[in-house]
């Protein structure tokens, strides 16, 4: 049970859970079952040392705080953690590194919060070629962890007389720091390790290496482009390289992409259309509600399809354009629990279950909000237990969820590349669909 909230503010929420009743796409909103953040990323990008002629592999890693079991001690509350890095190719371990750290902090409240995390990298040594990278995380106190296994080609840099390393997009940049995992070469780089950027950014930072065998003057095209290949924005510098390698951070601006998938190119031009040296770099822009309000209504009431009724529907979709922000303003006035207050927690909280299940759940071809995991997810917010069965054998994956205090069961299969809601289950929100 989380702790701090008022027992006032949970009157209010089952009177309102109460009040929803009447209406067949029922949500459910309960404060003591705030959403969380997922929680564990990982993220890779290669350097040259044209000094020593080596190439350097720093895997970057994110872990939030609740994806950590936490043991109280006499003046905090404590994780123990690792994380295992194994290089395989064709099967066989070419590399491979490790850390283990004991992770205090000051409240139980940290130890849950969405906001707290550790971003941290390990580096190796390793050879051009393409690889399999396998990152294991582990639990010391729960003792249970999980891998994430990702793809990677180490380029060739070496024989190149003009290359670019790989691009690491930069959750904050400064001076070097004595002592840094995160310092390069003249500057401090904190990876965002998540490819994924709030729409509230008005610009993403980035950091990348020139290598040249001499120092010249050059031109660097940085383009912007959509998942189909549409060029959207593209910006020129000229420059004169004065070191070797050349460390540079520069930003894109990011404020009016729309939501979706975006590819970043880095190059340098030759003489025809084949560029010198090219490197590029994805990421997605997060989804938004607000930006759907204002640019495709239509699908902003599909979003609210776990909370609104028939009418309430029917009445949104009537409206003009010019007022349909307005529309949208007083449906959600018409679900707050504290009209005399700025916040209203129930479109806070279906917001923030929308943001995990597009977060955790979704896939490049669905929002994670569309799927059967995230219309459970949004609709009674986070279950009691999950059983997750990732490999049983002679079955497909599966996971069951389990809703003790709604007497509510749901049972999830692995169908292709998605789990389905599979029937019996517990609730009827098919219907709402």
């Amino acid at each position: 049970m989380s702790k701090g909230i008022p027992g006032a503010v949970r009157l209010l929420f089952i009177l309102l859970v109460f009040l929803f009743s009447y209406s067949a796409a029922q949500v459910i909103v309960d404060l003591d079952k705030v959403s969380q953040k997922p929680g564990f990323y990982v993220d890779l990008a290669s350097y040259y040392d044209p000094a020593t002629k080596e190439t350097r592999l720093e895997v970057y890693y994110k872990i939030h705080n609740h994806q950590l079991s936490f043991l109280k001690t006499e003046d905090d509350y404590l994780a123990s953690y690792e994380v295992r890095v194994l290089l395989m190719k064709k099967g066989r371990q070419i590399a491979g590194t490790s850390r283990e750290e004991k992770y205090p902090v000051s409240s139980y409240a940290r130890t849950i919060s969405p906001d707290d995390y550790i971003i941290n990298q390990l580096s190796l040594e390793v050879d051009p070629g393409k690889y399999e990278a396998q990152v294991t995380l582990i639990d010391k106190n729960a003792q249970k962890g999980y891998t994430l296994k990702l793809a990677i080609t180490v380029r060739e840099y070496e024989s190149e007389e003009l290359a670019l390393s790989d691009i690491e997009f930069a959750e904050e940049t400064s001076d070097t720091l004595a002592g840094s995992h995160f310092n390069k070469k003249k500057v401090r780089v904190v990876p965002k390790v998540k490819q994924t950027m709030s729409t509230t950014l008005d610009s993403l930072k980035f950091y990348f290496e020139i290598y040249s065998q001499k120092f010249q003057p050059l031109q660097v095209d940085y383009v912007t482009k959509t998942f189909l290949g549409r060029i959207i924005q593209s910006k020129s510098e000229k420059m004169t390289l004065e070191s070797n390698p050349q460390p540079l951070v520069r930003a894109i601006d990011i404020s009016n992409l729309p939501p979706g998938r975006y590819t970043l190119s880095v190059l340098i031009p030759g003489q025809g259309r084949k560029p010198r040296a090219e490197v590029k770099q994805d990421f997605e822009v997060d989804w938004s509600i607000e930006y759907y309000v204002r640019h495709d209504f239509q699908e902003a009431v599909d979003f609210l399809r776990y909370i609104t009724n028939s009418e309430e529907t029917k009445t949104l979709k009537k409206a003009t354009p010019e007022k349909q922000l307005q529309a949208w303003r007083d449906f959600w006035k018409s679900k707050d629990p504290t009209p005399d207050t700025p916040e209203n927690e129930v479109e806070e909280e279906y917001y923030r279950r929308a943001r995990y299940a597009n977060d955790n759940y979704g896939s490049w071809s669905k929002q994670g909000w569309k799927t059967d995991f995230g219309m459970v997810y949004i609709k009674y917010g986070p279950p009691d237990e999950i059983d997750r069965h990732p490999y049983d054998r002679g079955s497909s994956s599966y996971e069951v969820w389990y809703y003790y205090s709604l007497r509510k069961v749901f049972t999830f299969l692995e169908v292709g590349q998605e789990y389905r809601l599979q029937y019996p289950y517990d609730g009827n929100v098919y219907r709402f669909r």
